[in-house]
């Protein structure tokens, strides 16, 4: 029994260490937000409240924890679709570790894990809840190229990061299969770096009294550059490791 665990302490290890990683970026973004005011702790005597603030304000307990549960099935669905790509390439998978069909798993995990998000958050609201909620939004037009928007945003984030897992896997195999844990958090660390800078901005520009869809356009209009770059990158670089290899 003690052999077995001591197996499997290395990956468990990699997945806690990634866990932490992750945790004390988002940290780091959190006080960045908080030294430059985009969080808001006091919502109801603030003179100029933010859209998001307000929306949220409407939540009661009972739904405020039935949104947390939404978002924990989103963030696991977005989770397992990379890590899904990432096994399927170090198994071989014909088209795995492309930047095309990375993009296209990542773009249809996005899908999958809103319609996820619409079906119970359909059950969390009441009508009288929703059309408060409506009656802060932008309009039908906005919200739906906002969507549109949010969608590539976050595929080409889940096909960048899957594309950085098939780099630290094809990196690693190059050497023996040794490293991939080491590989794996520290791409974690730097592209998560990248990335939380990017959403602070992206959340800022939203959470704001009064939105400028010109700065909110621009800021995700960077991340989808940025997570393209990191995307072609990390293509460039895992074929170099599987030239190696």
């Amino acid at each position: 029994m003690l052999h077995q665990l001591k197996s499997m302490a290395r990956p468990y290890a990699t997945l806690f260490a990634l866990a932490l990683v992750v945790a004390v970026v988002a940290r780091i973004g959190l006080a960045v937000m908080d030294v430059t005011g985009a969080l808001s702790y006091d919502y109801i005597s603030a003179a100029d409240v933010p859209m998001l603030e307000v929306i949220c304000s409407i939540l009661t307990g009972s739904t405020l924890v039935a949104f947390m549960v939404l978002a924990g099935l989103v963030l696991v669905i977005s989770t397992a679709g990379v890590a899904l790509y990432g096994f399927l390439y170090e198994r071989g998978y014909e088209g795995t570790g492309k930047p095309a069909t990375a993009f296209l798993w990542g773009w249809a995990t996005v899908l999958v894990a809103l319609v996820c998000a619409f079906v119970v958050a359909s059950g969390i609201l009441s009508a009288v809840q929703v059309g408060s909620m409506s009656s802060k939004l932008p309009s039908p037009l906005v919200l739906a190229v906002a969507l549109v928007v949010f969608a590539a945003f976050i595929g080409t984030l889940l096909a960048a990061a899957s594309q950085v897992v098939c780099l630290c896997i094809a990196q690693a195999r190059a050497r023996g299969g040794e490293g991939l844990g080491r590989r794996l958090v520290a791409a974690a660390a730097v592209c998560g770096l990248a990335i939380m800078v990017l959403t602070v901005g992206t959340f800022a520009s939203i959470n704001a009294a009064s939105i400028e869809l010109g700065v909110v356009l621009g800021w995700f209009a960077v991340d989808i550059v940025v997570n393209l770059g990191i995307l072609f990158g990390a293509r460039a670089l895992e074929r170099r490791a599987e030239a190696v290899a």
